[in-house]
Parts: C-alpha cells; structure tokens; sequence
C-alpha cells in the first residue's frame, strides 16, 4: 500500500514539475517580450496579456489553436512541443516510474491543463475541453513512455523471449535498419537546416526591411525573433518539402516551390521575408532535388559494405582469402553458397525498413509542421503532406535501392571473376600434364 502511493506521489509530482516549470519559463520570457515592445512603441502597457497568452502559447505547443481578434493560429511550435516532451521524460525518469504514477502524472497534467483553458477568456481557444484533454494526454504520455518504456520489466522479458525465438542475424538486420532510418532522417534534417540558414542569409535585407515597416525597435527585434525559433522546426520541414521540389504554400496567398516563390501578398511579418525565391539554375535545381537520393544512397552503400553495417566486404574478402589459401581443390566448387546469398537479403530487408520507417517519421513531422494563420485565405500553412511524403519518400527508397544494386553487380563481378577462374584453372591444369607426358 505504501509503495501504491508512493508511486502515485512520483507520478503527480513529476506532472506538476513539468507543467509549472514549463509554463514559468515560457510565462517570463513572454512578459520580457511585451514589456520591451510596450516600452519601444511608447503605447499601452501589453503586460496584462501576459498570462492568457502564455496559458494559450502552452496549450497551442500541445495541438489547440487560439484566435484573438483577427488572428488565429494553430501552427504547433514544434521546439517547444520537443522541449516539453523532452521535460517530461527527464523528470519522470528522474523522480520514477510506473503505471501508478503514469495515472497519476496524467490526471494531474490533464486538469492543469484544463485549469490552463477556462483561464484564457481573452483568448478563444479552437478545441472543446475534450479534444485539449485528448491532445495533452497524448503529450504526456508519449514524454512518460520515452522514460518508463527502456527500464520496464515488461519490455526487458518482451526482448528476452525476441531473443530466443528470432535469430540473431534477424536482430542485427532490424538494428541496422533502424539505424540507417534514424542516420537518413538526421541528414535530411542537416539539410534542412542548412537551406534554412541560406534563407536567412539571403533574406535579411527582405527581413530588415519588413522590421523598418512596422516600426519595430531593436529589442522588439530581438525578442520577437527569438520567439519566432519556437516555429524553426516547421521551417526546417517546408525547406525540405522545398528541397525535394514538392515546396510549402502560405493559404491561398503564396506558393513556395524551386521554380517559382513570390510574398508580395503576404501579411507583413518579419519571418516572411526569409521565404525563398525561385532557383534560376536548373543544374542547381537538380542537384537539389536529388539530396534525398544521394543521402541515402551513400548512407545505404556504407551500411551495406562496411562491418559496423552489414559488413558484405570483410565477409568476400575473408572470403577471397580462404579460397586462395585452399587452391585447386577449391577451383571446381561452386562459388556461390547459401550463406553468400543471404549477405545480400540482410541488406535488402535492413534498407526496405529504413526506407519504410524514414517514410512514416516524415508524414507524421510534415502534418505536425502544418496549421493555419487565418480562417479565409491563410486557413492553410505548410506542405502538402502526401506530395511531399511522396518526393523525399521515393527518393530515399530510390537511393537505398541503388545502393544494394550497386552491391549486387559488385558481388555478380566478384562470382563472375571466381567462375572463369576455376575453369581456367583446371584447363592449365590439363594443358600441363599433356606437356610432361609428351616430354
């Protein structure tokens, strides 16, 4: 009984961390960027707006949208959702774990944020109370399981009983298989990064220009910018839509693609001046658009043939060895064997999930990247999900394709060279002995 509660007290106490910490941290830093812009336009204090639009800035981090006045907003600010995340699992894997206090944790974290809601009168929120307690039950639960699930007794006998009854050939192939999904996705998210840093190099006179507009001051500068890297990961994720030449639209007002791009109709907000114009160079174009190819080629070639992969190099090359060491009796064997085809369907079967699993991570970022910035023509912002699933999708299915062909042809070279030598092999033989005895 004692332990039942104590779990219990974890659970709670790990929640009301989470959501006090979060909502102070994130409460100070939007009265710091009121109380600047306040005292730079010289008008009425905003002050007052700094609770119902901090209460509102954390329900949106979790999926619920708010409109006030003209705006409405429902863009999820995904680093903040990441940090959020993140704060729940370092304090309940800190405070601990267990299905008591997962319980716990949730009814205490549903409520507060529940409480957060019916404070927000200034501000209309765009979900009912029982879409919000569905969309932060999701939040918490997936930051609790992040901690609760690696030392769960029930996830320790699952991957026990896996290892009795799965070879361990099979295990090192769905390793490698998430491995190359996680090293692919983290490469195209450089390289988004990337363009997002080329954008912003390339716009900050449009930048600069659109601060002089509103006559914004240099702390309201500063501050608003800093809040806008809240959004730098849906950002991130238009850029790679971008790349892959599916591009992102802002509502019906703009389309953002590699071979067109115009904002002159966009509302004036500084982080539109960094959205980016048409690439003029086709040689450039392409080479873009085949980042996603590339990547997970490369990514695919080097888990096939190197031992921390799949290894298919050392395993011909030792191969290879033992061959010449064994000479002729060697020479009329069959080259090929049970165990040099299955080296190749490792791979095949290691790239089809890394293919499948890098798919399904960027569908589910790309919908969370999406939202809206209005009710009429900015109803929609961001990608179109499935044409850019589509295009990063099939070029990084292409790419690991390409990469077990050119293992393919490498080792029908290798058994090809092998099969002419073992028949050359016996005739020299034969040519030989025919000297001798003629001699």
């Amino acid at each position: 009984m004692r332990k039942a509660l104590k779990s219990l007290g974890e659970g709670a106490v790990a929640s009301l961390l989470a959501i006090a910490i979060y909502a102070a941290a994130l409460g100070c830093f939007i009265a710091l960027m009121l109380l600047v812009v306040s005292m730079e336009e010289g008008g009425t204090t905003l002050s007052d707006a700094t609770v119902p639009l901090t209460e509102a800035m954390v329900l949106l981090s979790q999926g619920t949208g708010f409109s006030s006045g003209p705006i409405t907003l429902t863009i999820m600010p995904l680093l903040l959702t990441v940090t959020l995340v993140a704060l729940i699992a370092t304090l309940a894997a800190r405070m601990g774990t267990s299905p008591a206090g997962f319980v716990a944790g949730l009814a205490v974290w549903v409520g507060a944020n529940q409480y957060l809601s019916g404070g927000t009168r200034s501000i209309a929120l765009l979900d009912p109370a029982s879409a919000i307690a569905g969309k932060t039950a999701l939040v918490f639960t997936i930051g609790y399981l992040l901690a609760a699930l690696p030392r769960a007794r029930a996830v320790r006998t699952l991957r026990d009983q896996m290892r009795q009854e799965i070879s361990a050939q099979v295990r090192r192939t769905v390793a490698r298989g998430l491995a190359m999904a996680f090293l692919i996705v983290a490469v195209l998210v450089l390289a988004s990064l990337i363009t997002v840093i080329v954008w912003v190099v390339l716009g900050y006179d449009a930048v600069g220009s659109l601060f002089t507009q509103l006559n914004m001051g240099t702390g309201s500068r500063i501050t608003t910018t800093v809040a806008a890297l809240a959004w730098l990961p849906n950002l991130m994720l238009w850029a790679l839509s971008w790349l892959a030449g599916a591009g992102f639209s802002i509502g019906d007002i703009a389309a953002f693609t590699l071979w067109s791009g115009e904002g002159a109709g966009l509302p004036p907000l500084p982080v539109f001046g960094l959205l980016p114009g048409p690439v003029a160079n086709e040689t450039l174009r392409t080479a873009l658009m085949a980042m996603p190819f590339a990547a997970s080629f490369l990514i695919g070639l080097a888990f096939i043939l190197l031992r921390p992969g799949f290894g298919l190099l050392a395993h011909f090359r030792g191969k290879a060895g033992q061959s010449g060491a064994a000479g002729k009796a060697d020479a009329a064997d069959s080259p090929v064997s049970r165990r040099d085809a299955l080296q190749l369907a490792y791979p095949a079967g290691g790239s089809c999930l890394a293919a499948a699993l890098a798919s399904l991570a960027l569908t589910v970022a790309f919908a969370l990247s999406n939202g809206s910035l209005g009710t009429g023509r900015l109803a929609h912002v961001g990608v179109d999900v499935v044409a850019a699933t589509q295009m990063v999708g099939h070029g990084v299915a292409l790419g690991l394709l390409a990469a077990w062909l050119v293992a393919l042809v490498g080792v029908a070279a290798y058994f090809g060279i092998r099969w002419i030598m073992s028949r050359r092999v016996p005739s020299t033989i034969s040519a030989n002995d025919s000297k001798e005895e003629q001699g």
